[in-house]
């Protein structure tokens, strides 16, 4: 074969009709053909270039994007079955690259919900009462409480008044969209032997590292290539790979389904399902945390060992709290089959599916040391 039939230099015209026809003029000068029907002759290059796949492959990726400048197009002839010809087109020019990725614009603030902002209020002059306060100053605060909502804000009780409800956090509130996430939490007397205000600066604190926690996993998963200690802490607490492809998430990769998952742990604990923390009494002393999606998908309750944990273990308080939490949303948001053994499903439970690996890779690519709790309850399961 002549080398020129090899490759075409071209200065790019400015459509694919004009691209074909440089293309055909090219292939006619090596593939010309006296044979002649009814005494027209035969134009080969036709039939191998117009409507060429390739050719048109190659002009909506690349060649468009390179209108004007010189490239070069190579043709590689084919013979397949029963002897038919055909030329696959290819060029050395380089795809544009991929589009910047467009900022995302956070959602305007909700309106301000004055019917729930009364609710609030009378819910706490109903505590207020309970507690013995004297009715004239349950009726005042009542009253200072009703003004601030006709007015578009939030008053907030005083924790010495009722510990039972805590002030919800209404989006429409002036300062725009809430700086952390949006939780409501419910500390009874008693439970944990704190100021409700002190048990929920915890609570807080607890879920800003959980959604820090479970985005930081999910970034690492995402990365092109990941690190190597990502795949061994992967393949230490899942059993396998984690670019193992699973067949009933369209193929895609392990690593990518659990970091959808911490993806969207991350967004209901930002405050998507606006969660109910509430403290409870009279859990097992191992114990930690308690949820029940067919009771209700948005409660999350806390046992005292939540606040009050023994001392002398490897991962201090704030990130055990984290931990906690990222592991009681996995139970809520994919209740189907984020189940612990035993449970009245008869589900067997595996790595992939269980919350003790996902909390314990969560801490450990992040630096952390994790629960020997968790790393036991999940090791203990097939992969």
């Amino acid at each position: 074969m002549h080398p020129r039939c090899k490759s075409l230099s071209l200065t790019l015209p400015g459509t694919h009709k004009e691209v074909e026809e440089a293309v055909k003029r090219w292939i006619a000068t090596c593939v010309q053909s006296r044979t002649k029907v009814d005494g027209v002759a035969v134009h080969r290059e036709r039939a191998l270039v117009e409507a060429n796949a390739s050719l048109l492959d190659i002009w909506n990726r690349i060649l468009r994007h390179h209108v004007g400048e010189k490239v070069l197009i190579t043709a590689e002839y084919i013979w397949g079955p029963n002897r038919v010809e055909s030329i696959k087109f290819s060029t050395t020019a380089a795809p544009p690259p991929p589009p910047a990725p467009t900022p995302r614009q956070p959602p305007p603030p909700s309106p301000f919900d004055k019917g729930a902002c009364r609710t609030f209020c009378d819910e706490n002059k109903a505590c207020c009462g309970n507690r013995s306060r004297m009715p004239i100053e349950c009726q005042g605060r009542w009253q200072t409480c009703r003004e601030n909502c006709d007015r578009g804000r939030v008053w907030h009780f005083p924790d010495t008044d009722c510990r039972r409800t805590s002030p919800p956090t209404f989006l429409g509130e002036p300062g725009g969209a809430p700086s952390g996430p949006v939780f409501r939490f419910d500390c009874p007397p008693g439970c944990p032997p704190a100021t409700a205000n002190a048990c929920r600066g915890i609570v807080r604190r607890a879920i800003i590292d959980a959604i820090a926690l479970a985005n930081g996993a999910a970034s690492k998963l995402e990365a092109t290539p990941r690190t190597p200690e990502t795949v061994r802490l992967f393949r230490a607490f899942f059993g396998h790979d984690p670019s193992r492809p699973v067949p009933w998430a369209g193929n895609q990769q392990s690593g990518l389904v659990v970091a959808f998952r911490l993806r969207k742990c991350a967004q209901e604990m930002l405050g998507g399902r606006n969660i109910m923390y509430r403290c409870i009494t009279g859990c097992p002393a191992t114990t930690n945390a308690r949820t029940n999606a067919a009771d209700d998908p948005s409660l999350i309750r806390l046992c005292p060992r939540f606040f009050n944990r023994a001392a002398g273990l490897p991962l201090n308080n704030q990130f055990f709290r984290a931990g906690v939490i990222l592991h009681e949303m996995l139970h809520l948001l994919f209740f189907e089959f984020f189940h612990h053994p035993g449970h009245p499903s008869g589900d067997p439970v595996r790595r992939r599916d269980n919350a003790h690996c996902y909390e314990a890779f969560a801490l450990r690519v992040a630096g952390h040391a994790a629960e020997p709790g968790d790393v036991t309850a999940c090791w203990n399961q097939p992969a």
